[in-house]
Formats: structure tokens, sequence, C-alpha cells
């Protein structure tokens, strides 16, 4: 999960100076803005599955602690709990 959470910080970083990066590697031109692209997609797609790993540790934390009968309504509660902590 720690790991997975660097991930996530570390793409987020990636995406919002994507163009500063590729400006280090590359002179300007049109190759240069395609690079920027290329890049920042990248990051996308690798946000999603940093994100995917970081949320299976934690429902799987929440799983295990949560008693049989109560653990598909914990569950389900842990899928939606970070909406309901960016709405407060």
């Amino acid at each position: 999960m720690l790991i997975g959470s660097v991930l996530v910080a570390g793409c987020l970083i990636t995406l919002g100076w994507a163009k500063e990066i590729v400006g280090h590697f590359v002179e300007e031109g049109e190759f240069r803005r395609s690079c920027t692209v290329a890049l920042a997609v990248v990051a996308i797609y690798a946000v999603d599955f940093a994100i995917n790993a970081v949320q299976a540790c934690c429902r799987s934390l929440i799983v295990d602690t949560l008693p049989i009968p109560k653990q598909q309504t914990g569950s389900a509660w842990g899928e939606f709990a970070p909406m309901l902590r960016r709405r407060s």
C-alpha cells in the first residue's frame, strides 16, 4: 500500500510537470509537444493502476478486520468512503 501511494504521488507530479520534464530532454518543436502528450497519457494510465492497487489493499484491510456478517457491508462502504470524504 505504501509503494502504491508513492507511485500515485510520483505519477501525479509527473502529470503536472510533464511539459517541463520533456523540455529537459527534447528541443522546442512539434516533437516536444507530442512527447509531452505521450508522457501525460502514460502518467494517467500509471496513476490509474497505482490507485487501483491502493484501493484493493484498503478494501482487503477493511474486510479482514470485520466479522463475517459485516464484511459485505464494510466492503461496500469502503468503496464509497473516499467519495464521502471529498464532499465534506
